[in-house]
């Protein structure tokens, strides 16, 4: 006779996992319990849940951050869940010309300290700390060199597709590589002061 052991949860990368983190997230009180903290910000998507915290010193956010991330696991362990600090990501955003290196504590034994990076990845879109989005446009043209390689050697002259088809094949490969952010790292906003208000 064989013995089976079920694990809970879905694995990575399932399309479930987001679905129902939605469905559970969303109705349950979590966003209001991070919106009672004063100086943060929440932003979910799907089954990421992206903490903002703005203050008027490096060291105010970190214990921002420390604040809202225990909330969260005390949160998810009352619900039997775990969020994944080793999928965590920190930045601060700055613009003073060194790195800050002020870690945030995710973890009560004080082993895990969330360091900073630089840069950080966000829905797709690599963000720097003074978002200057130089290292995005790095990362998309190296994308699109790969791609366009690709592209000549199908659309090859003796055997390759159809001009048709590489034109499909750029359209929906390519370009949507190029596209994809524009609004939030096109040059034109460059010139638009994204400073708060004071």
């Amino acid at each position: 006779m064989a013995n089976a052991l079920l694990q809970p949860g879905t694995p990575q990368g399932s399309p479930l996992s987001p679905v129902l983190f939605i469905l559970f997230a969303i109705v349950t009180s979590l966003y209001r319990r991070l919106s009672s903290i004063s100086g943060l910000a929440t932003i979910g998507f799907a089954d990421d849940t992206n903490l903002l915290a703005f203050g008027k010193d490096t060291t105010t956010c970190c214990g921002i951050l420390e604040h809202a991330y225990r909330v969260c696991d005390e949160w998810a362990k009352e619900r039997g869940m775990r969020f994944g600090p080793e999928k965590s990501e920190l930045i601060h955003f700055t613009r003073t010309r060194l790195l800050r290196t002020e870690g945030v504590r995710i973890l009560e034994e004080g082993r895990a300290t969330l360091a900073p990076v630089e840069p950080a990845r966000f829905l797709g879109v690599w963000l720097d700390r003074k978002f200057s989005f130089k290292y995005h446009v790095k990362r998309v043209r190296v994308k699109l060199e790969t791609q366009s390689r690709a592209l000549t050697r199908l659309s090859s002259k003796t055997w390759g597709v159809r001009v048709s088809k590489s034109r499909d094949i750029y359209t929906k490969s390519i370009r949507s590589v190029m596209e994809y952010g524009a609004s939030a790292w096109h040059s034109l906003l460059r010139h638009v002061d994204l400073t708060p208000p004071a």
